[in-house]
């Protein structure tokens, strides 16, 4: 079984920028939603609770979803039909959280925000675990894998740049209209996404059917060791790491005192250190282990996210503005590496995996890593709005902004010891 790429210009591109498009969306709707409906300097659109508890019932169905997408996806052999719902659905779901809200309208406004975000997320699963559950397919030798994943860490990065530093640009030439900016990033980026659509043909069907059940969501975990410790690792590494990205605003508005406009600069710096730290990476990628790979990343988040919680004062010689550009400067190391490496990481699992079966299950792989992934994700949306909504979030209290950053270095030093369980036998980075 394998997939077909239509020739026409440049079929890995088109692929890729699909995923890139996907980025930007998600950035976009992680870095400004909040912001949106709980504006530190207006009155909140909707309770902090239940901003909180919108994520996790949002994110709980996402994560519901990611196994049963893999299934069908695979089942189906049409991740052409999957990939276009997943479009529509995250598309309309996002748009429609940053135009229909109103101000003084609390109940609507709690009513769009839980029925339009658990749209947008199911929509999310449908599109990532479709996508990613093609790569080891379109990619099944190893050099040819890496250069594919090596690509997909630089669309990451792509995505992360528009999403979080151009969007910022935008929005100060757009005179501070959110609303506005968000319509036009999100539009853009769902053209990106339906470049696949057109590049991806239809699964050859197997020559032996691939069954499924229940009962596999379990099996493949216990089949496959180190997948375990991928799917554990990462669900405690995102729980912290998404409440931070998500109060990433408040660390420049409210800590920093500076213009929401001005988290461009900041992020912009992120980048530019993690594309850097990419070309390391591509260098070294044969002489470290992806288990030695992990272990640092999460290790330097550990030590690096509680020091999120020390911005708006000066550190030595260090004034306020450039302690804080140090800190998210470095950070970009460590989201460099995990841009790269755990795709790579999942995919040598789903040839583990083949090579005990004799069946191809990408998408489901990726399933259940979602599912992992995106529960630790709505119980970061609860955490924080509980933080949030007892210790605050405004430059009067600041104590809730600063104890997301401080919980996340202790889950990222959790992930840290989950991950020395990687075996090392697995194929080398």
């Amino acid at each position: 079984m394998h997939y077909r790429l239509k020739s026409f210009f440049s079929p890995d591109l088109r692929y890729l920028g699909g995923y890139g498009g996907y980025l930007i969306l998600d950035t976009v709707l992680q870095l400004w939603l909040i912001y949106f409906f709980l504006p530190n300097d207006a009155p909140p659109l909707v309770d902090p609770r239940l901003f909180g508890a919108a994520v996790l019932v949002s994110r709980g169905a996402e994560a519901i979803a990611s196994p049963a997408v893999g299934f069908f996806s695979d089942r189906l052999s049409q991740p052409r039909l999957m990939l276009l719902a997943g479009t529509v659905a995250f598309g309309v779901g996002s748009l429609g959280l940053f135009l229909l809200p109103q101000a003084g309208q609390v109940s609507f406004n709690t009513l769009v925000l839980f029925s339009l975000l658990l749209l947008a997320q199911l929509g999310q699963a449908a599109y990532a675990v479709t996508f990613l559950g093609l790569l080891p397919r379109i990619a099944p030798a190893e050099q040819q894998r890496l250069r594919l994943t090596n690509s997909l860490a630089l669309v990451i990065q792509g995505g992360v740049l528009v999403g979080q530093v151009l969007s910022g640009i935008a929005l100060k030439a757009l005179g501070n209209n959110l609303a506005l900016m968000t319509t036009i990033f999100i539009s853009g980026a769902l053209l990106l996404m339906s470049l696949p659509l057109s590049v991806v043909a239809k699964l050859d069907q197997p020559e032996v059917p691939v069954k499924f059940s229940g009962r596999e969501l379990v099996a493949i975990l216990v089949r496959n060791p180190g997948f375990q410790v991928i799917v554990l690792a990462q669900g405690l590494l995102w729980l912290g790491f998404n409440a931070v990205r998500s109060v990433v605003i408040y660390l420049v508005t409210v800590l920093l005192d500076q213009p929401a406009a001005m988290v461009s600069l900041y992020l912009g710096f992120t980048f530019l250190v993690a594309i850097l730290s990419l070309v390391v990476i591509r260098l070294l990628a044969d002489r470290v282990s992806k288990r030695l790979w992990m272990m640092g990343a999460t290790a330097m988040l550990a030590g690096l996210m509680p020091l999120l919680a020390t911005f708006g004062t000066s550190v030595g010689i260090l004034n306020a503005q450039n302690w804080a550009l140090l800190i998210l400067g470095l950070h970009g190391i460590p989201l460099a590496i995990l841009s790269d490496v755990p795709n790579t990481m999942v995919a040598d699992q789903i040839d583990a995996d083949y090579a005990l079966t004799g069946e191809v299950k990408g998408a489901l792989f990726f399933g259940v890593q979602g599912l992992g992934m995106k529960a630790s994700l709505g119980l970061a949306g609860l955490m924080q709005g509980f933080l949030f909504a007892n210790f605050g979030y405004s430059q009067s209290q600041p104590l809730g902004i600063q104890l997301v950053a401080i919980i996340a270095g202790v889950l990222a030093l959790g992930a840290t010891v989950i991950y020395s369980y990687y075996p090392s036998a697995s194929r080398p980075s």
